[in-house]
């Protein structure tokens, strides 16, 4: 920072960056930002970007005038040095317009006239108001894992409470967001919002706490070295562990107590001993710390935290590996504290005791929080967990039907920020309003008396339907994918419940990854939870063959395993495009648009335009990105408009007669675009009639999952065939779509147990790395939201170099079977470098069916069982016949 802001370096400083000095002198700090564009600029696309706001802070200084222009004469040095730069300027309209004429004319023309000013409004409008606070809260819910209401994404705000705040500034509408979140802190639960109407009592001038905030950032600057030896750091701990009530106002209960290496906590009602452990891993040194560590927390019964300076040993069979996973196995942390966070709270420590008697210090320290952020000290205290701990009701014993647990991530949405504990800013408040009842408890679509309960969906007031048969077991109960190879095999076991986070299946073409994952798919139907399974090669589709059910079984337990599927499963048999057979009827328009808050509504209608122009043809020029644009607004204007079935020739009707709310969304873009678009359009509905037709039963998550009045007795095999919907285009547009619906239903049906699975083969179609095809954004968004409705997401591929692996962090379990190209296994590294096992050398030469089961960084290599169907391409013909067959079987329905 010292050296970014011109400053002079003391060694130890200058030794940071390399001994570099920075510039010096009037000039310095233009230079310094002129170096810094210059540098963007030579290492890649991008512009260095400065933001000037609040300029008109200098007005009540000393010789505002001079320093008005020197600033803007600053600013024109950088602009003039590095082309690709771009200036903001942001202040209040009358204080430029009174120092504007210290201004030359070819400085002022340059800021008026290349672009032209943007006025901004202070008011905000009652949609602007729902943007703002609506965004916040579903950042805030979905990092914590709170279920929302579908119905009120406000919650816990109405909408009269934000309409009265409409023409209020942004800041003012936060601020009153806040005094909410704080007053629901101190209450413990969720409060009413302060009636808007009336003013809040004046709050004293902040500007002592703001000087206090740059004393602070310039203390810090100048801070000294961090500690040089274990004592030094063990007090400096201590001292950082005790200071955290005082940022959060006694609201964080917590007692220390350092002796020798050690610190003692207790936080709330949770025991830590926490130890510096810096030694060498070499000659045991590390591992007699932690030796040492162990066996102190457990004669005081508190978990052990190791803390250190560098990076710990990484995994593998050496015994300082084994004892730090034994440590983690046994609940213990492990914790690495950078020599820029200890210099930190050294500086921290020492502003403290410099401004003990500044009466305003506590207050700066509960407003600013500035060891909380500190990532070392979260992570010892776990208190990104602390936050989710919710608030026990008296009248509610643990274990109680209803209670809430403290793992449990379907209460109530909380109001921002709010906490049991109370200790940082943006955790949820403790649930529960005087206002409303708990939410009745719901059953899962997999239903057992036995099974977890899942919380029922916010967004209506009936649970959700299910499945009128009890499975045949709970969907806790284990099965076995296979068995362990070596000279003694067990059995691989695992549970429904652990594809809730998701499963991949990866292997070269024959290893047996599409029978491993169907053999757990026929395990989860067996158990009453319903599977789609999207059918690109017409394989899957045996299933509905009445000589795949009569064909004699191998042996007893194969036997038992397909007369137990069979009483169970429906296979149904869906044919989109070919009406011959069960076709399905997708909406151009994604329905319900006007039913979503604003920020999901405006997400859901450009996946849909993404999906349109992939099939027209669409790809990354400016042109198509402007009308994908256009089109994506007028998919929500129409969407939101009706309710009714939506088809293109109401985009095309929108688009042509140039509706006057259109070009309001899309402000001054060359309404050129909308006749493109329409030929465009026309074009795609002449293509493809067989895809777009708009009769014929319509596609929702409901009938495939054979759930409310599509429920049957037995559990549901949805099998989607894509043979009839066209080319790749067509395909990507209509399993975009389909995502898309998933992902809104996920929204509105959580469930803490699982409720359903999807499989997707060749997964790498949809989620490539290199390219980005319409399915990939819905792919991602569905990964994400379907964990927490219980949909399981089941991927498969043959070719597994050409997967995006950024999708790792929301799958948890990984199947990797025979890969012999070695530029597949090189991309899979990011992968298969988490596992504690040196996997990457035994994939070449695995065996059909021989895999490695990844989870956790874990690895165990075992021998799959197969599943009971033998994957063989049916004829067109006859996957219609099936698919007619299974439509003649349904109940009639309304599309």
């Amino acid at each position: 920072l010292k050296f970014l802001r011109c400053e002079p370096l003391n060694d130890y400083e200058r030794s940071l960056v390399g001994g570099a000095y920075p510039p010096s002198g009037e000039e310095g700090p233009a230079q310094m930002l002129t170096h810094l564009g210059r540098l963007v600029a030579m290492t890649g696309n991008g512009a260095l970007v400065l933001l000037i706001d609040q300029l008109e802070d200098i007005f009540n200084l000393e010789g505002a005038s001079e320093r008005f222009r020197r600033a803007m004469d600053a600013l024109r040095h950088v602009t003039d040095h590095v082309p690709s730069s771009v200036v903001v300027v942001a202040c209040l309209e009358d204080f430029y317009t009174k120092l504007r004429g210290e201004l030359a004319k070819p400085i002022l023309e340059r800021i008026e006239q290349d672009p032209d000013p943007v006025r901004l409004t202070a008011g905000r409008t009652i949609d602007e108001i729902e943007e703002l606070v609506g965004r916040r809260l579903q950042y805030l819910f979905e990092r914590k894992d709170v279920l929302v209401r579908e119905e009120e994404p406000l919650y816990p705000f109405t909408y009269q409470e934000l309409a009265a705040r409409v023409q209020h500034r942004t800041r003012d509408v936060l601020d009153w967001c806040r005094m909410h979140h704080e007053a629901s802190i101190a209450a413990g639960r969720i409060t009413r919002p302060a009636d808007p109407s009336v003013e809040p009592p004046a709050q004293p001038d902040p500007s002592p706490i703001l000087d206090l905030t740059q004393e602070w950032n310039d203390f810090r600057a100048n801070a000294s070295a961090p500690p040089a030896d274990d004592l030094a750091i063990v007090q400096l701990l201590s001292w950082g562990l005790r200071h955290l009530a005082r940022e959060h106002g006694g609201r964080l209960t917590s007692d220390v107590a350092s002796e020798e290496n050690y610190v003692d906590v207790t936080l709330q009602d949770a025991k830590l001993t926490v130890a510096i452990c810096d030694k060498a891993p070499q000659g045991g040194h590390l591992g007699n710390q932690i030796t040492a560590l162990s066996a102190r927390a457990g004669a005081r019964g508190s978990l052990p935290v190791v803390v250190r300076s560098s990076e710990y040993p990484p995994p593998g069979r050496t015994r300082i590996a084994q004892q730090l996973k034994a440590l983690l196995q046994a609940g213990g942390r492990r914790v690495v504290a950078t020599d820029s966070e200890w210099r930190f709270m050294g500086a921290l420590r020492a502003f403290c005791e410099e401004h003990a008697g500044n009466p305003l210090l506590g207050a700066w320290l509960e407003q600013e929080r500035p060891l909380s952020g500190v990532a070392s000290i979260r992570s010892i205290l776990d208190l990104d967990d602390l936050h989710l701990r919710p608030t026990a009701t008296a009248s509610m014993a643990p274990g109680a039907p209803g209670a809430a647990t403290a793992t449990s991530a379907s209460a109530e949405p909380s109001a921002p920020g709010a906490s049991s504990t109370g200790d940082a800013k943006g955790s949820p408040a403790a649930s529960g309003s005087p206002e409303r009842t708990a939410p009745t408890a719901a059953k899962p679509l997999t239903t057992q008396p036995t099974a977890p309960l899942a919380a029922a969906p916010l967004t209506s007031p009936t649970a959700p339907l299910t499945s009128p048969t009890a499975p045949l077991t709970s969907p806790t109960t284990e099965f076995s994918v296979g068995q362990t190879r070596g000279l003694s095999p067990r059995p691989v076991a695992t549970t429904p419940n652990a594809f809730i986070t998701h499963a991949a299946f990866l292997g070269s073409s024959g290893s047996g990854k599409t029978t491993l994952a169907l053999a757990i798919l026929e395990h989860l139907l067996t158990r009453g939870t319903p599977v789609v399974m999207i059918d690109r090669k017409g394989d899957l589709c045996t299933y509905a063959r009445p000589e795949f059910w009569e064909a004699p079984a191998p042996d007893p337990e194969v036997a038992e395993r397909k007369r137990a599927l069979r009483e169970r499963a429906e296979v149904c048999i869906f044919t989109p495009g070919e009406p011959r057979g069960r076709d399905l009827m997708l909406p151009v328009v994604p329905s319900g648009l006007g039913d979503l808050p604003a920020h999901e509504r405006g997400m859901v209608a450009r996946h849909a335009a993404s999906a349109l122009g992939a099939m027209m043809g669409y790809r990354k020029s400016r042109t198509d990105d402007t009308r994908l644009g256009i089109l994506g607004k007028a998919i929500e204007l129409v969407g939101t408009a009706t309710t009714d079935k939506v088809g293109i020739g109401e985009l095309v009707k929108v688009l042509d007669e140039e509706d006057p709310e259109l070009l309001s969304l899309v402000g001054r873009l060359d309404t050129k675009h909308f006749r493109a678009l329409v030929e465009n359009l026309e074009t795609l509905r002449l293509r493809y009639e067989h895809l777009l037709r708009e009769d014929g039963e319509r596609l929702s998550p409901e009938l495939l999952f054979g759930t409310g009045e599509h429920r049957r007795p037995r559990t549901r095999l949805s099998i989607i065939s894509t043979k009839f919907l066209g080319d790749n285009a067509a395909i990507d547009f209509w399993i975009a779509r389909l995502l898309g619906d998933l992902s809104r239903w996920a929204s509105r049906s959580p469930a803490s147990s699982l409720q359903a699975a999807l499989f997707l083969d060749e997964a790498d179609i949809y989620l490539p790395a290199q390219t980005k095809p319409a399915t990939k954004e819905p792919m991602l968004d569905l990964l994400k939201r379907a964990r927490s409705a219980g949909l399981g997401v089941f991927l498969a591929t043959q070719s597994p170099g050409d997967l995006d692996y950024r999708c790792r962090d929301n799958i948890r379990t990984w199947f990797v079977g025979r890969v012999a190209e070695k530029t597949a296994v090189e991309k899979m590294k990011p992968l298969l470098s988490e596992s504690r096992v040196n996997v990457s050398s035994k994939l070449a030469n695995a065996k059909v069916g021989e895999f490695f089961k990844l989870q956790d960084g874990d690895a165990v290599e075992l021998k799959a069982t197969p599943s009971l169907m033998r994957t063989e391409q049916l004829p067109e013909d006859e996957i219609v016949r099936l698919a007619q067959r299974s439509s003649a079987a349904a109940p009639s329905t309304s599309g």
